[in-house]
């Protein structure tokens, strides 16, 4: 299978600012890709990645 166009671009964003670097994700996409995306990143080889969800108990996304 190959992987999305935006998994490209997040790894080129690795390669740009280093492992040390905190993506901040806001999943705005269609489903097939979120999924595509979940089963492609590693937690072990990848950067940690900051998910925003909407919470409307606060009114907002976190």
């Amino acid at each position: 299978m190959i992987p999305p166009r935006d998994f490209f671009v997040f790894k080129e964003g690795t390669k740009c600012h280093g492992h040390d670097s905190l993506p901040h994700v806001f999943p705005a996409g269609p489903v097939a890709t979120a999924i595509e995306f979940g089963c492609i990143w590693m937690p072990k080889a990848d950067l940690p990645l900051s998910l925003y969800d909407e919470n409307r108990i606060v009114g907002g996304f976190q």
